[in-house]
């Protein structure tokens, strides 16, 4: 499974989570950068998920809230089949090392939640230091 991480969430702690993954009992996960596919500036995601999604990408973790009410992102998003997960808004407001735990913290879930997602979800984790499944929220509707 490739995952990707958006330019909202430091590239160092795109590192470590790579680094961490590779070792070879954890389950074969393919994590990359947005910036791997970003070509040029823009003010959409829009071209960078599609050229994830054709490098065969399913899964997104963003920082970028907003993406939920940007029409034309969330319209690429279902209609590329990515599967995506929305860190909380406090997430942002968080130190560095606070971020990187955050999300080490619940990584087992999202690839857990991952794996037995239909293309074209939407998840929320919640701000919360206790990762559990069944608090993850489905936001594919309309906001």
């Amino acid at each position: 499974m490739k995952i990707a991480l958006d330019e909202h969430i430091p590239k160092t702690v795109l590192d470590a989570v790579q680094q961490l993954l590779e070792d070879e009992r954890i389950a074969k996960i393919e994590i990359v950068g947005a910036v791997n596919y970003v070509e040029a500036p823009s003010r959409s995601d829009v071209p960078w998920l599609r050229k994830f999604a054709e490098d065969g990408g399913k899964v997104l973790i963003t920082g970028d809230k907003a993406m939920r009410s940007r029409l034309h992102e969330r319209q690429a998003l279902l209609e590329l089949g990515l599967i995506v997960f929305f860190l909380p808004a406090n997430w942002n407001n968080e130190p560095f090392m606070m971020r990187a735990a955050f999300l080490l913290r619940w990584w087992s879930v999202i690839v857990e939640r991952a794996m037995t997602s239909k293309p074209s979800t939407c998840w929320e984790i919640p701000y919360s230091w206790a990762p559990n499944i069944e608090r993850i929220e489905d936001v594919t509707g309309p906001k």
